[in-house]
Order: structure tokens, then C-alpha cells, then sequence
């Protein structure tokens, strides 16, 4: 628990130690929370909390309004001409957008449409045609130069092309194949012809897996074998296997009867072992997940059989009758 501090104590560091110029008027403390009454190294009388004006972060707090500069004189922003009360001495600006403004790059041009002067970037001037100082003078100058063939969607602006992967000959607008090198029939087309051409050092993503792959990956463990590390990966085609067997059982679980809900696409040859089968949907059954659980407790985890399987459902039907 802290020390509570004494009227004497308070006086001294307000009048000495904190070297403020100040001078404490109050006749005694009552704790941080009450506000003391102290003239300012200027004459002007303020009021301040104890705990307030001990802290570093806080000096403004160790005098009055005038001279901590709350009370600033009016400045004119250099961008917007306009009167602002700056908040420090060291702001220039009436705003933040104000003061984005003085660090672009910056040049002066006419609307497109009426002719007002607008400030833009040179970026912006360089990526755009036109330049607009309202979305209102935007729509109506576009009202006007999109009429007719000058239309993207205008009956006539099509264009008889080949596909770049099948050569089929299709219509498309010419808008489409502005700035497009390879155009394509369908999304199929597309997909299968980027797989050609963006094969090796043709993709933009080429060799950047080799840093993070094997032995240089973070999560690398040198302790696992070749054939723990193959258990562990996705096969192709396993995500389908696994549908391909809700599917075929109507999402039902094939040994309470229960359908949907947490399923599991049970292995009857065991994933480890029997290899050659592993996408084999008839190698597959439908458990749920308490049924699939039950299983491996009664059989264990990892070299099952078929047999069990069949052991297990007819273990079920005997208990049944």
C-alpha cells in the first residue's frame, strides 16, 4: 500500500521540485482525487489534480491554459486558405486531408465536362483519360461520349475470334480483348491452357515452395520415417473417395442407422497397409464418428481388415436378436 503523502510534501515538489514555477494556493491535500488551486509561473490561477501534475507524460497539466498553448492563436492553412485553431503550436494544417495534399505531388487541371479547375495526382492524370470534379459531371459526360458504337455493349462492337486453347471460332465484345492476349470459349478452356503455359519457370510462383519445403521447412521433424511421412499426406483423390462413400450410403452411418451429422469415411483394408486400395470405394464404408470410435477400441487403431468389419456388424446383429 502507498504512503500517503502530506501537505508539506505535496508543496515542495510543486513549488521546488518539479521546477514549474509554480505556487501551490490551496490551504491543505485531501488525496489525488480532490483538485489543488495553483498560480501559474504567469499569474493566471489554475486547477489541477495532484496525481495529474506529477506525471511526465502530462506537463501541459503543470500549467495554465495560456501558456501550455490550448489557447493558440489562429493559423491559415497553406493548402485551403481557411482559419483553424491548431490543437499544438507545430500544426500547419486545418486537416488531415489538408495535409495529404502538401506530400503529393500534385498538378492542376480542367473537368472533363465543365471545364472547373480540380487538383489531381500524377498518377491519377496518367491512368485516366478523363477526369471528373463531381461523379455527377462523370455520368453525364458519359451519358454523352457513350452513345452508339462508342458503347463497349453496342450490337455491332462484337468481334469474331479463335480460342486460344481449342481454335473454336466464337463472338465476344471487343472491349473483352482490349488488353487481353489469349481469349477463350469457356472457363474450361482457360483453366486447361493455363496449366500449359504456366508450367515451370513460366510461373510467377515458380521455386518459392523449395524454400520452405523438406528439411528447410520450420516445422520439420528429422526424427519421422519416409513411411510416417507418407501416412501423414493427402493423396489424390482422397477428398473424392471419402464423398463417394457418404454418397453411396445415403450419409448414413452403416452400423447405427443414424443419418448425417459427424461422419467418418471408414477404411475396411486398413490405410496404412493396403495401399493399392486406398481411393477403392468399395473399400470404404460410412461410420459416425461415436460408431467409427467404438470400432478402434474394440479392434485398435491402424492393420485392419474387412473381416473385422464383418465380425463387428455381425457381433451387432447376434446382440440384437
Amino acid at each position: 500500500m502507498s504512503k500517503k503523502l502530506t501537505y508539506e510534501e505535496v508543496k515542495k515538489f510543486i513549488e521546488i521540485d518539479s521546477e514549474s514555477g509554480c505556487k501551490l494556493l490551496s490551504r491543505e491535500y485531501n488525496g489525488n482525487q480532490e483538485k489543488l488551486s495553483i498560480q501559474c509561473r504567469c499569474g493566471e490561477v489554475f486547477e489541477v489534480r495532484y496525481s495529474d501534475f506529477m506525471r511526465k507524460d502530462k506537463r501541459q497539466k503543470r500549467q495554465c491554459g495560456y501558456c501550455s498553448k490550448i489557447k493558440t492563436k489562429e493559423k491559415i492553412c497553406p493548402i485551403c486558405k481557411t482559419k483553424f485553431k491548431p490543437r499544438k503550436s507545430s500544426q500547419k494544417y486545418c486537416s488531415s486531408e489538408c495535409r495529404v495534399k502538401s506530400m503529393t505531388n500534385r498538378i492542376t487541371i480542367k473537368c472533363s465536362y465543365c471545364g472547373k479547375e480540380i487538383s489531381v495526382t500524377k498518377s491519377t492524370y496518367e491512368r485516366s483519360k478523363h477526369h471528373y470534379c463531381s461523379q455527377e459531371c462523370k455520368y453525364e459526360h458519359q451519358k454523352q461520349t457513350g452513345k452508339g458504337e462508342n458503347n463497349p455493349n453496342y450490337k455491332n462492337a462484337t468481334v469474331k475470334v479463335r480460342c486460344s486453347y481449342c481454335s473454336k471460332e466464337f463472338t465476344i465484345l471487343k472491349c473483352k480483348i482490349k488488353n487481353n492476349k489469349n481469349v477463350y470459349c469457356s472457363q474450361e478452356c482457360k483453366s486447361n491452357h493455363q496449366k500449359e503455359i504456366l508450367k515451370g519457370e513460366n510461373n510467377p510462383n515458380y521455386g518459392k515452395g523449395e524454400k520452405i519445403r523438406g528439411s528447410k521447412n520450420k516445422m520439420w521433424n528429422p526424427e519421422k520415417t519416409q513411411e510416417e511421412r507418407e501416412k501423414g499426406r493427402i493423396i489424390e483423390g482422397y477428398k473424392k473417395w471419402v464423398y463417394g462413400v457418404y454418397k453411396r450410403d445415403n450419409y448414413t452411418c452403416q452400423y447405427c442407422g443414424k443419418r448425417g451429422g459427424d461422419l467418418v469415411a471408414h477404411h475396411l483394408n486398413s490405410y496404412n497397409w493396403d495401399k493399392e486400395h486406398r481411393t477403392d470405394i468399395n473399400n470404404g464404408v460410412t461410420l459416425c464418428k461415436q460408431c467409427h470410435r467404438y470400432f478402434h477400441i474394440k479392434y485398435g487403431m491402424g492393420d485392419n481388415t474387412k473381416e473385422q468389419y464383418i465380425e463387428f456388424i455381425n457381433n451387432k446383429k447376434e446382440n440384437t436378436l
